[in-house]
């Protein structure tokens, strides 16, 4: 059955549960950790890096601690929930909301990883290449690929570069199109994934990427970019931590 994720536009929402499994099957009814079903769904399942969201839901006979959510093959969002008060039911009505904080704070430090790849590209060349990524609510990893070697001032250089384009305060753009159409635009992209012939492409200042990824409105909201850490990976490949605010 079809999951609509909402969590685009919308944080919270009254939606219904489609359905319950507990032990790998359908339940009607459950009083503890589970995993749920909503129609319509705020919360971002992980993906593409970046962590699934955090939130509650509730109604008049239950509160439930969302745990984690899951991408199925049939692009339904699947919500690990902890059952905290009353019985969960399937069918019911139930009031979905994202924690707010968190996921603000997930969108700085994804966006801060499309404006250090643009950055580490006009530095370093368009060889630069993403090779994995990580984003949570308290930093973001970047994995890279490079051949040369980086230095103290090169590091401090990046991050300069990086919180000007901070304080550009650039509109965040988001753009459904086809697939060619975003590699004529001249879209990042790792272009080993596979995507649907239709496309978001995310755009933020001169950085332009596909990406279905949440972010910042404005890339001020960022606030300020700090490099924590990078270390040598091996095989010519690079990985920067840093956090954001």
């Amino acid at each position: 059955e079809k999951s609509n994720f909402i969590g685009y536009d919308k944080l919270n929402s009254k939606t219904h549960i489609q359905a319950i499994i507990k032990n790998d099957k359908f339940v009607k009814k459950c009083t503890s950790e589970c995993y749920i079903f909503l129609n319509d769904n705020p919360f971002y399942a992980e993906s593409g890096g970046q962590v699934s969201d955090k939130g509650t839901l509730k109604n008049d006979s239950c509160k439930l601690e969302v745990l984690d959510v899951i991408k199925c093959p049939n692009k339904q969002h699947l919500l690990k929930v902890k059952v905290l008060e009353g019985v969960i039911n399937s069918g019911e009505g139930i009031i979905a909301e994202v924690n707010k904080k968190v996921r603000e704070s997930i969108c700085k430090n994804h966006s801060s990883i499309h404006l250090l790849q643009k950055t580490l590209q006009e530095k370093l060349g368009t060889e630069v290449h993403q090779a994995g990524s990580k984003v949570d609510e308290n930093t973001f990893r970047f994995d890279f690929s490079y051949r040369g070697r980086l230095s103290d001032e090169l590091i401090i250089t990046i991050e300069e570069e990086v919180n000007k384009k901070v304080k550009e305060a650039s509109v965040s753009k988001i753009e459904y199109m086809s697939l060619e159409d975003a590699k004529n635009k001249g879209a990042m992209a790792l272009f080993e994934d596979k995507y649907d012939d239709i496309v978001r492409v995310v755009t933020m200042g001169k950085s332009i990427e596909l990406c279905g990824g949440t972010h910042v409105k404005n890339t001020k909201d960022i606030e300020q970019i700090a490099i924590l850490s990078i270390e040598n990976k091996g095989s010519n490949t690079y990985r920067i931590e840093g956090t954001t605010s």
